[in-house]
C-alpha cells in the first residue's frame, strides 16, 4: 500500500497514510476518517450474491417498476433464502 500512496493512490490503511503526512498534507484527515468509518467487507461466501439481490431490487424500485415497500421485503426473503 506504501508504493500505491507513492504513486497518487490513496490507500485505506490508517498507518500508512499518518505516516505519510508529511509528503501528502490530505492523509491524516483520511487516516482519521479510515479510522473512524473504515470497514471491510465481509467475505461470507454469500456476500456477492446479497449485494446482488440489493442491487436487482433496489434498481427496479429506482426505475419505478416496484415500490420501495415491495423491494424490501423481496430482498429480505431472498437474503434469508441465501444464508439458510
Amino acid at each position: 500500500m506504501k508504493m500505491y500512496a507513492e504513486n497518487g493512490g490513496i490507500p485505506p490503511v490508517e498507518t500508512i497514510l499518518k505516516a505519510m503526512g508529511d509528503r501528502r498534507p490530505e492523509f491524516p484527515l483520511i487516516a482519521d476518517h479510515v479510522k473512524k468509518y473504515g470497514y471491510v467487507e465481509s467475505t461470507a461466501a454469500q456476500t456477492m450474491a446479497i449485494l446482488e439481490v440489493m442491487a436487482n431490487k433496489l434498481t427496479a424500485y429506482w426505475t419505478g417498476q416496484i415500490q420501495l415497500e415491495v423491494a424490501l421485503q423481496e430482498i429480505q426473503k431472498e437474503c434469508e433464502a441465501l444464508l439458510r
